[in-house]
């Protein structure tokens, strides 16, 4: 690709344009992430973080993109389970939205309870789960936590309003937690509350 320019000697000339753009590494390694803003396809991409990991971290190759952590949801059938933060993340509430409960016995049975927590009833989902489930028949320890619902409020900072996040994680692995910073606050507290086991 050409573009006109004038040269050294003040007469206009085509000379050829090679433009430059920036590549950003940010590298998290209390979360081992790497994320990378380049242009270029994933190919091309995939060798910039190959050269990031061997020259900066010391790596013969990049780390295997599908480890994640096991879940472990078993915790939140408890109503008492806590979901304690640092202050400095400014998190103002942790909420459970929704469980899928596998019910043990020779079929595959399912229950899922969703609802809806509020300040005057942050406990919503518990007590939902005390009226539908009879615990005689069905003792919570016999239940499975499949997949969970939560949300994470987030105070305003700055003016602006508050942010709530909501995703889900089920067994054994899967979550749609992405990579931006509040989704990061939620990772970090997934593994602090026991849920996330590396």
């Amino acid at each position: 690709m050409t573009e006109p320019a004038f040269g050294t000697d003040g007469k206009l000339r085509q000379v050829p344009r090679r433009p430059v753009f920036e590549i950003i590494f940010v590298y998290r390694p209390e979360e081992g992430v790497l994320e990378l803003r380049a242009h270029g396809n994933r190919d091309h991409k995939e060798e910039l973080m190959q050269v990031f990991c061997q020259t900066i971290l010391g790596l013969e190759e990049l780390p295997d993109e599908d480890a994640t952590p096991d879940y472990d949801l078993s915790e939140l059938k408890d109503r008492e389970k806590a979901f304690p933060t640092d202050p400095a993340d400014g998190v103002d509430s942790v909420e459970v939205k929704m469980l899928r409960l596998d019910v043990p016995g020779g079929c595959s049975k399912r229950v899922v309870l969703e609802a809806n927590p509020s300040p005057r009833s942050p406990r919503a989902l518990y007590d939902l789960m005390d009226d539908a489930i009879n615990k005689d028949n069905v003792p919570l320890d016999s239940v499975h936590v499949s997949r969970a619902r939560m949300r994470l409020t987030f105070a305003p900072r700055n003016g602006g309003r508050a942010k709530k996040l909501t995703f889900e994680v089920a067994h054994p692995n899967r979550c749609t937690l992405k990579d931006d910073q509040f989704d990061q606050v939620a990772k970090k507290y997934l593994q602090r509350w026991g849920i996330a086991r590396a």
